[in-house]
């Protein structure tokens, strides 16, 4: 899973969170339940985070 810039298309669900537009394909929407976005800045680098509530995260 990854994020982008993107225009929506048919094969997206448009959500709002937070008052932030978001897209996400149609076959990603079992996989988006209990995921969480964070920005995270640790010294030199940063970046988006995508993570489960409980448990690993990839970057």
């Amino acid at each position: 899973m990854g994020l982008a810039l993107d225009e929506p298309g048919d094969d997206d669900n448009k959500m709002s969170v937070n008052g932030i537009e978001l897209l996400a394909e149609k076959s990603l929407s079992s996989f988006l339940e209990g995921q969480q976005i964070d920005f995270v800045n640790s010294g030199d680098r940063g970046g988006f985070v995508i993570s489960q509530e409980y448990g690993s995260s990839c970057a």
